[in-house]
């Protein structure tokens, strides 16, 4: 997948019997593919809320032999955060979002202003554009979008893989890390999110006026939300 359109493209023609494909890895731009519709879906979260979500799920990979697993194993969030920030080691929790609504760029590359605004312009034109925070309401859109195409389309579900305690706010889980690091680190990882902290505030504007266009939004909503309590 790290390889993008250049290998997508033909694996899709390749097996059309596909209908959804799912990668961490996927890069932008998507290939063009004769007589396919391709709908991009993308999901973001608040960029500070998740580091500490990533750290714990890198840490309970007691097996795995990747960087992350390694360094969120032998340190304390703290220092595993002073790592991520370096600009020779991944973006996980560095200005992640918008390196990933752009085409591939080098680790240690800075997002411009212009890199920035083409990021912008790939939220507005993807299709499908949801929030972690609104998981239910993300799933509503997504139905709607995809309904055209798949009439009996139910994205209800299961909670699974959750990592942190979903009763608490965004603000108690951004401080309950702020307790455990130090300012400096704090101000650290602000600064290398800056772009992402806006992308975010612009994604939340788009999410939004998306949902007002959906007719009959709320009902649609607690239908959705039956349908998950029916899953149990």
């Amino acid at each position: 997948m790290r390889r993008g359109a250049e290998y997508l493209g033909p694996f899709l023609q390749e097996n059309g019997h596909i209908l959804a494909v799912s990668s961490h890895h996927l890069t932008l731009p998507l290939p063009a593919v004769d007589n396919t519709v391709l709908l991009n879906l993308m999901m973001f979260r608040h960029p500070i809320e998740r580091v500490s979500s990533v750290y714990h799920y890198e840490r309970k990979q007691v097996t795995a032999s990747t960087s992350g697993a390694i360094h969120a194993r032998e340190l304390g969030l703290d220092d595993y955060i002073v790592w991520r920030m370096r600009p020779d080691v991944g973006r996980t929790i560095r200005n992640f979002h918008a390196a990933r609504s752009l085409p591939p760029i080098r680790p240690r590359q800075a997002i411009s202003e212009s890199m920035e605004r083409d990021a912008r312009n790939q939220l507005m034109t993807t299709p499908m554009l949801g929030l972690v925070e609104n998981f239910d309401e993300s799933m509503v859109l997504f139905e709607e979008v995809l309904s055209p195409y798949y009439p009996a389309i139910d994205l209800s579900y299961t909670r699974q893989n959750v990592n942190q305690d979903i009763q608490q706010s965004r603000e108690d889980r951004i401080e309950a890390m702020r307790k455990v690091i130090s300012d400096r680190t704090y101000q650290l990882l602000m600064e290398n999110n800056a772009v992402d902290m806006r992308l975010y505030e612009f994604c939340q504007g788009l999410f939004d006026e998306r949902v007002k266009k959906v007719i009959d939004f709320d009902r649609k909503l607690a239908g959705f939300r039956q349908r998950c309590i029916n899953n149990h």
